[in-house]
C-alpha cells in the first residue's frame, strides 16, 4: 500500500507568492522565518515523501511527525549503532532500520509489553473520555496517509501518539462543549491538521476553516486532501476570495493566514490555536485576536502561557518579544476563561513546564 503524498508545486508556490505580497502582519514571524529556513529547502530538495518519520526535521515542530516514542527501544537514536561514523555507510541505513524492526518484533513478544507500553496512550485515552462529551476513541483509526513510522493497533483500530495527542485536546474541549451541537471551527495555526482528522471522524457534519502561513498551510491541505478526499476546499479556490463563502457542510477549507480579515462580521462556534500564538509577537497576536474577539462563540488555546523562548538575536530561534496569558486576557476582552490546566501528553505525563489547556466562553 502507498501512504506517500502527492507533491504539488505549483500550489506551495501559488500560497508562498500569495504570502509574499501580505502584509508584514501576516507573514512568518521571527520564530517561523528561522523554521522555514530549513523546512523550505527540504519540501522542494524531497517535497512529501515520508514526512510523518522525519524525526530531526521541522515536520515535527507542527505536530506532522509520528516516530517512535522515547519509552520503546529504538536502536536508532543510540550512539553505539548510529554515529558519524557508521552513518558514512552506504547500506547502514537499511540494515539498522531491519535490524531494529526485527528486535521490536521479538520485543512485543514479552508478557505485557504491549499492554503496558505500546497502548499506554490508549489507555490513558479511555480513562479521560469518561464523563465528557467525547465520542470513544475506538469509534475512529489514524490515517497512514504520510507514512508514519511508529503505528500500532487496539482492537483493529490503527493509532500513532501523535494522533492521540490530538485526540487529547479534543476530550478537553468536549468537557465543556458538545461537538454534535458544533457547526463551524475555525483554527489559526493548523499545521499539519491532525486536530482536524481527529473531529472530523467523529464529526463529520462540522465544516472547518483552516488559516495557516506557507508551508505549513502547503502540508496541511495535502495531508487531508489525502484523507478525506472530496471534502477539501483548495487554497485554489478560496485564494480569489474576498469574503467567507457560502459554507459546504462537513467541507474543510484552506485559507492562508492573511485571509484572516474575511472572520471580522463572521459568527462561528469555536475558534482554535495550538501553539502558533506563542510562536509570535504579542502585537501581531493581538492583530489576530481581532478578528476573532467576539466572534466565536467559544475559544480553545493550547499554549505555553509564560511565553516561548526569546532569540538571542534577530532571525536566530525564538521570538523576539514573548506572547503570554496577560495578552490573550488582554486580546479576548469579550471572553470569559472558564478553564485553564496543565496540559498532559498522550502518555498522561504533564507536558513541559508553562504548556495549558483554556478553555473561553463568551461573554452574553
Amino acid at each position: 500500500m502507498n501512504n506517500q503524498l502527492k507533491d504539488d508545486f505549483e500550489l506551495l508556490n501559488l500560497m508562498n507568492a500569495d504570502m509574499d505580497n501580505a502584509n508584514e502582519l501576516y507573514k512568518p514571524t521571527n520564530y517561523w522565518a528561522y523554521k522555514a529556513s530549513f523546512l523550505m529547502p527540504n519540501l522542494v530538495k524531497e517535497g512529501l515523501k515520508d514526512f510523518r518519520r522525519k524525526s530531526s526535521s521541522v515536520f515535527s515542530s507542527f505536530g506532522g511527525v509520528d516516530i517512535y516514542p522515547s519509552y520503546l527501544l529504538d536502536i536508532r537514536k543510540s550512539r553505539v549503532f548510529n554515529n558519524r561514523f557508521l552513518r558514512d555507510i552506504d547500506v547502514w541505513k537499511k540494515i539498522l532500520n531491519s535490524l531494529n524492526k526485527t528486535i521490536n518484533v521479538f520485543v512485543n513478544l514479552i508478557p505485557g509489553f504491549k499492554n503496558y507500553l505500546i497502548r499506554k496512550p490508549y489507555r490513558f485515552a479511555k480513562s479521560i473520555e469518561k464523563g465528557t462529551n467525547a465520542k470513544s476513541i475506538d469509534l475512529f483509526d489514524a490515517s497512514l496517509a504520510g507514512n508514519p513510522e511508529y503505528v500500532f493497533k487496539v482492537n483493529d483500530k490503527t493509532y500513532t501518539n501523535n494522533i492521540i495527542d490530538y485526540y487529547i485536546r479534543y476530550v478537553y474541549c468536549s468537557k465543556f462543549i458538545n461537538f454534535d451541537d458544533i457547526k463551524v471551527i475555525v483554527e489559526l495555526g493548523s499545521g499539519s491538521c491532525k486536530l482536524t482528522e481527529v473531529i472530523k471522524k467523529l464529526h463529520p457534519h462540522i465544516t472547518f476553516l483552516l488559516f495557516d502561513i506557507s508551508p505549513q498551510l502547503y502540508v496541511g491541505e495535502s495531508y487531508l486532501k489525502e484523507v478525506f478526499k472530496d471534502d477539501v476546499v483548495s487554497f485554489r479556490e478560496t485564494r480569489e476570495m474576498n469574503k467567507i463563502p457560502e459554507l459546504e457542510q462537513g467541507k474543510i477549507y484552506f485559507f492562508g493566514s492573511w485571509q484572516i480579515p474575511f472572520l471580522k462580521d463572521f459568527k462561528y462556534d469555536i475558534f482554535f490555536n495550538l501553539t502558533s500564538f506563542q510562536e509570535m509577537e504579542p502585537n501581531v497576536v493581538a492583530n489576530y485576536i481581532s478578528f476573532i474577539n467576539g466572534n466565536s462563540k467559544y475559544v480553545y488555546l493550547h499554549s505555553k502561557m509564560d511565553g516561548k523562548e526569546i532569540a538571542v538575536e534577530k532571525g536566530g530561534f525564538g521570538v523576539l518579544e514573548q506572547t503570554t496569558l496577560k495578552d490573550f486576557t488582554k486580546g479576548f476582552s469579550k471572553y470569559k476563561m472558564i478553564d485553564i490546566e496543565d496540559s498532559k501528553k498522550e502518555t498522561g505525563e504533564y507536558k513541559w513546564m508553562g504548556h495549558k489547556d483554556s478553555f473561553w466562553v463568551i461573554n452574553e
